[in-house]
């Protein structure tokens, strides 16, 4: 094994979102959470797999990590395997997964809806024609010709 890439390399990468970034820091995390935590939070929704692969993990401090990753980043993708998990951990860790559900359900319900890609773009509703204001006939006024205007 190789030695660890400096810190700052990766924060480099994960600010550029940067491919190479994510398998590298992975592997770190699960090798120590506490140190790459915060660059897998910076990473965004990429590092969502990555924490709920760990969810069952033996190493409590990764799980722990990884419901704590999930709070900040993770989607609804996440949220069966958060479920799954809610009855197999401690009490102290339970509340920790519960938290990471509502914050999930929270940020999903405020997500703006985007269209789907698949979709074609919906057709612009109609406009809508107004009747135009009935206009008031106003009775013809005869007017006597002016003098001197003319006609002599």
């Amino acid at each position: 094994a190789g030695a660890e890439p400096p810190r700052s390399m990766l924060a480099f990468l994960v600010a550029r979102k940067s491919a190479a970034a994510g398998p590298i820091l992975e592997s770190l995390w699960t090798q120590n959470a506490q140190r790459w935590e915060s660059l897998m939070v910076d990473m965004g929704e990429e590092a969502e797999d990555a924490a709920a692969n760990q969810l069952e993990s033996d190493d409590r401090g990764l799980r722990s990590s990884a419901v704590s990753i999930l709070t900040r980043v993770g989607t609804a993708r996440s949220l069966p395997k958060l479920e799954a998990v809610v009855a197999t951990v401690d009490e102290e860790l339970r509340g920790s997964v519960e938290g990471a559900v509502r914050a999930i359900r929270e940020r999903e319900q405020n997500k703006p809806v985007e269209p789907d890609p698949g979709q074609p773009d919906p057709e612009p509703a109609e406009p809508v024609e107004e009747e135009p204001a009935p206009v008031e006939e106003v009775p013809a006024v005869e007017t006597a010709p002016v003098e001197g205007s003319g006609g002599e």
